[in-house]
């Protein structure tokens, strides 16, 4: 019974490392839900601010 807890602990560790290195191979192409847009991030840094009136 032990070697069989021990066994299923390996396995459990090993997917889950697997998993792990798979969502850090996919992080880097995941766009996030929020709807963040570096561009639109990018436009209001380069826009000037509305309390200077021309």
């Amino acid at each position: 019974l032990s070697d069989q807890i021990e066994m299923a602990l390996y396995v459990l560790r090993y997917a889950s490392n697997l998993m792990i290195f798979a969502l850090g191979l996919k992080a880097p192409g995941i766009v996030g839900s929020s709807g963040f847009d570096y561009n639109s991030l990018n436009d209001e840094m380069n826009s000037r601010p509305s309390y200077y009136q021309d």
